[in-house]
């Protein structure tokens, strides 16, 4: 079985949340809704999906790179223009070697894919259309099901010896019925091939899945879809039956790596709660978080990572995203809130709030403890390298007339262990310290080029470590140019965790990487880092340092051995 993930992110029933993120990104329970649908995929024992992405498509690749963090490999299919839920198969019909099943990314589906495929198979058509209860009033995707699960007509029931389901988005498609979509059409399975297959007498099988559907289609649903999580999953740790009527039991509530720390209120990692808070379950809190004294938590309201909560406020039945600020004595019932937005789902009308004393944005900034341990470490590390940069900056000294180092502006948001700017995209410059390996005319000198092929130039940059420029463990340092192409939301996000020494981006991406896969690296370190993961980078770097040094320096050989055979064949 193949599995084919449409995380295009042309939905925007969302919006304005939407604007800032592809659909699939939007968060459930402090993490993209698409991580849901991977995580169901790895229990039922699947290695490999592809992923097509159109709208905001590096986002999605920057968060879940290659898959490795969840034991699975991800092929990412980039669309230049929008194919369609069916379109995308015809375009990727050398991919196609058996029965697929085709996901949305930007809603909750608790499918069990193997019952799912073997109704397939048992019903013995080329495509299965994977079907729920319809749960409002009014449906946008009604299909009608006979006694032997054949779909019969499209829209409201028309029979008695029928029942009316709703079309979950999610289908099985075999290889064989691709001769049904037009090539280079933008072709969708409802709207396009569904009534095409019916027309021409095509038998189409619909399995009418038992789990839990959320289509996410407006904010009430997505409301709805925190509340579900938070439910089932106090529901599961305490092995009872509590459940809401209108509620479907989750397989699987997974929540996002934060420990139970009473029933029904999980917390994230290095996050504070003032032991006057009072808190009512469930209730789910990321990590970075801060909740001040007398404030008033619960229930079912989750807290997204880096949120602050001043002193004396209120929040319950609400949803408060990643990196917002609330005011003392702010009260958010029924609310959803994203910095200086106050959404409420059961209208969907959006507010914006101007004063940052209410509501504003937040980023991440370094504790006063980790902030000293880099120093201390940068220090002695400098300390370690004294044998080898004195001798480097006296010959330096002589064979550059003096000029033993370079300092170049590069570009970050803060300096380590200060309060944050107000916003990420207000980013300041500082002078980045090398050595010196340039002459004057801009060529390389003979002893800088030693320097650059094995990195030694970059020790000084030490030094910005100890005065807190950057840190040992971060995103690129970027140069005014590069600084200048970044234009995007997901980019401009590196700006909230500091610069480093050394990040993902020394030890995943290749010495001459170009900048888009720089800024894609840096946006999945900034979305999942941590303290353990900067101890990882820490340890591999001098690893990787090696590896760099050894491959320049095969390279040097490689070149050289190349131009001796060219001078043999012109002497010859």
């Amino acid at each position: 079985m193949q599995v084919l993930l449409l995380a295009t992110g042309e939905n925007e029933h969302l919006a304005p949340l939407t604007t800032k993120r592809p659909s699939p990104m939007v968060a459930v329970v402090d993490r993209p809704v698409m991580a849901i649908a991977i995580e169901n995929l790895v229990r039922a024992g699947i290695k490999r999906v592809l992923v097509s992405l159109y709208n905001q498509g590096s986002s999605v690749v920057s968060y879940f790179g290659d898959g490795r963090r969840w034991g699975i490999k991800i092929e990412y299919l980039p669309q230049n223009q929008l194919w369609g839920s069916a379109g995308i198969l015809k375009w990727i019909a050398r991919r196609l070697q058996e029965s697929v099943l085709v996901l949305p990314a930007d809603a909750i589906i608790d499918l069990d894919a193997s019952m799912a495929m073997k109704a397939h198979h048992a019903g013995g058509s080329g495509m299965t259309l994977v079907l729920h209860q319809p749960q409002h009033k009014h449906e946008e995707r009604l299909v009608n099901l006979d006694a032997h699960n054949k779909i019969c007509a499209i829209g409201e029931e028309t029979s008695t010896d029928t029942t009316l389901a709703n079309f979950t988005g999610a289908f099985i498609f075999d290889p064989g019925m691709l001769e049904y979509i037009p090539a280079n059409t933008e072709y969708n399975v409802y709207e396009d091939l569904l009534p095409q297959l019916l027309s021409s007498g095509v038998e189409v099988t619909g399995y009418m899945m038992p789990g839990y559907w959320n289509a996410l289609s407006t904010f009430n649903d997505y409301q709805s879809a925190q509340v579900t999580y938070l439910r089932n999953a106090r529901a599961q740790s305490d092995n009872s039956d509590e459940q809401a009527s209108d509620i479907k039991l989750l397989r699987y509530t997974l929540m996002n790596q934060a420990r139970q720390i009473a029933p029904g209120v999980w917390v994230g990692a290095n996050s504070y709660i003032h032991p006057d808070a009072r808190i009512a379950s469930p209730i789910y809190i990321g990590s970075n978080c801060s909740i001040g004294g007398n404030v008033e938590l619960g229930p079912e309201a989750v807290i997204g990572s880096g949120v602050i909560i001043d002193s004396g406020a209120t929040v319950q039945y609400s949803t408060i995203l990643e990196h917002t600020y609330v005011g003392q004595f702010v009260n958010v019932d029924s609310r959803i809130v994203e910095q200086t937005m106050i959404i409420d789902p059961a209208t969907s009308s959006t507010t914006n709030t101007v004063d940052p004393f209410l509501l504003s944005e937040t980023t991440r900034t370094e504790t006063t403890r980790q902030a000293w341990l880099s120093v201390l470490v940068a220090a002695f590390l400098l300390f370690l390298s004294l044998p080898l940069t004195i001798p480097i900056s006296l010959l330096l000294f002589v064979a550059a007339r003096g000029q033993v180092f370079s300092r170049t502006p590069h570009i970050h948001s803060r300096r380590i262990g200060q309060p944050p700017s107000a916003t990420h995209t207000n980013p300041e410059s500082f002078d980045l310290l090398r050595f010196s390996t340039q002459r004057r005319d801009g060529s390389l000198s003979r002893l800088g080029s030693w320097l650059c092929k094995r990195e030694i130039d970059r020790i000084p940059t030490l030094w910005n470590v100890v005065r807190g420029d950057i840190g040992l463990v971060g995103v690129k340092p970027l140069t005014l140019e590069e600084a200048a192409n970044l234009t995007d939301d997901w980019q401009l996000r590196r700006y909230t965790c500091p610069a480093g020494f050394t990040g993902l981006w020394y030890t995943q991406a290749d010495a001459d990487s170009n900048l888009e896969t720089i800024l894609i690296t840096d946006a999945y370190y900034a979305a999942t880092r941590s303290w353990l993961e900067d101890l990882r980078i820490l340890i591999r770097t001098p690893m990787v340092w090696l590896r760099r040094t050894r491959s320049s320096q095969a390279s040097d050989h490689q070149l050289s051995s190349s131009k001796e055979q060219v001078d043999e064949v012109h002497i010859a």
